[in-house]
C-alpha cells in the first residue's frame, strides 16, 4: 500500500477505465487520501464536509482475483465507520471485495450503482 499523487498507468478492468475518464483527473485532485494497493487497485478517500463520513472510490486491474487484494486489510483500518460507496451492478468482485471489508447494502441505487455504507 503506497500513496499516490497520481493514477498508475495499470491495465484498468472495463469498469474502472470507464468510471476513471467519468470523473477525469478531479478524482485525484478531490482526494485527501489516495493510495495504490501492490500493482492491482487503486482507492482514496473523499472527506465532503469536517463532520460528515467520507466517500470511498476504487479502481481494479484486468484480471484481479479476491486474493490479489489481501494486501488491502492494513488500508481497511483506515477507512472510518460510515464511509459510504458506491457499487456498479454489473461488478460482482467489487460487492465481495465491498463486502469483505465491512461495507453493507444500504438498500438504495442511483445509475446503476448500489450505495453502500461501512459499518
Amino acid at each position: 500500500m503506497n500513496p499516490i499523487e497520481a493514477l498508475p498507468d495499470f491495465n484498468w478492468n472495463e469498469i474502472a477505465e470507464r468510471e476513471i475518464k467519468m470523473t477525469g483527473p478531479e478524482l485525484l485532485s478531490q482526494s485527501d487520501f489516495a493510495w495504490s494497493v501492490g500493482q492491482v487497485a487503486v482507492c482514496g478517500l473523499i472527506y465532503r464536509t469536517l463532520t460528515s463520513p467520507p466517500w470511498f472510490w476504487f479502481a481494479l486491474t484486468t484480471g484481479v482475483t479476491f486474493r490479489d487484494l489481501i494486501d488491502f486489510r492494513r488500508l481497511a483500518t483506515l477507512i472510518p465507520k460510515g464511509t459510504t460507496t458506491a457499487i456498479s451492478e454489473d461488478f460482482p468482485l467489487a460487492k465481495r471485495f465491498a463486502e469483505f471489508y465491512g461495507f453493507v447494502d444500504t438498500g438504495h441505487a442511483y445509475d446503476g450503482y448500489m450505495i453502500y455504507r461501512r459499518s
